[in-house]
């Protein structure tokens, strides 16, 4: 028996030394990539996306500003600062970040931002600051690893609303828990940015699940996806690390996605398409904002 306990031991040393060990290269080798940049590419004709080694970086000019979504895995901010020079502007000109979740390959570069609102999900904020361990271990660990600074939240989603960012346009930001309790998916320009809640591939979309999240929250956001993919005349839906879909895929690969949903739904919640309804809107702020505040990993 002892033999037995000994060797049981033995063998899960070993395996945590060696999962410890993967989780050590797996980090450095992002610390090594993370300013790893690609060339900046067209989404629409004024939305423009960047590789950030892993992870997608998206921006658009509104006015004499640019507002950006997600903020890639570089806390030096090497890839969102070519993605703006694409733009014809800088660090400075950025008016609003609009982050679809909390993981340190979303948000990184939030911070070399001074002049920026930061829109995240209240259910990720508190670690975004780095004041909470809301998020998973691994996500925290590689964080750390890189470098990421803690940035505080200049607004926190809890609901559907409408963002004013100027020049009379506005963001749409919808709560859908599920890669975390405070994912958001965001819409401009007929683009439809979902960070990791709705991942893509070949033959279509899933939604992220986690036993978690809010299930009657989630069913309710999936069907205001539907809705206001025909209100704005979404084109193309854009993930976090997967690229985006071709010109007006979105439509029929969103019709799906919530046609798949719809028995897990239930009748209480059901995913039936109707008018899509008006939502509250936030005022665009124009006077200068302070820096985004860092906290200390």
């Amino acid at each position: 028996m002892r033999r037995g306990l000994r060797s049981l031991g033995f063998g899960l040393t070993v395996a945590l030394l060696l999962l410890l060990l993967l989780v050590a290269l797996a980090g450095a080798s992002l610390r090594a990539k993370r300013d790893d940049a690609g060339v900046p590419a067209a989404v629409t004709p004024r939305v423009l996306t960047i590789r950030n080694f892993l992870s997608d970086i998206y921006a658009a000019r509104v006015g004499e500003h640019v507002i950006v979504f997600d903020a890639g895995m570089d806390p030096e901010g090497h890839a969102l600062e070519l993605l703006l020079k694409a733009l014809g502007s800088d660090l400075g000109a950025v008016s609003d970040i609009f982050l679809t979740h909390g993981h340190f390959d979303h948000v990184a570069a939030a911070a070399r931002c001074p002049n920026a609102r930061v829109h995240i999900g209240e259910g990720d904020a508190e670690a975004l600051a780095h004041r909470a361990s809301d998020l998973s271990v691994v996500p925290r660990l590689f964080g750390a690893l890189i470098g990421v600074p803690g940035v505080e939240a200049s607004n926190r989603l809890t609901h559907a609303v409408e963002l004013d960012v100027g020049g009379g346009e506005s963001v749409t930001a919808l709560p859908l828990p599920g890669h975390t309790a405070g994912s958001m998916v965001f819409v401009f320009d007929g683009v439809l940015f979902t960070g990791d809640s709705i991942l893509m591939g070949k033959q279509g979309l899933t939604l992220a699940r986690d036993t978690e999240a809010d299930p009657a929250l989630t069913c309710e956001s999936l069907a205001r996806i539907s809705e206001l993919v025909a209100s704005h005349r979404v084109s193309k839906l854009c993930t976090g690390h997967m690229g985006c879909t071709m010109p007006h895929q979105a439509t029929r690969w969103v019709e799906e996605l919530t046609a798949d949903s719809r028995a897990r739904c239930g009748a209480a919640s059901p995913l039936e398409p109707g008018p899509a309804p008006k939502l509250p809107t936030q005022a665009h702020t124009e006077s200068p904002l302070p820096a985004p505040s860092v906290g200390t990993q």
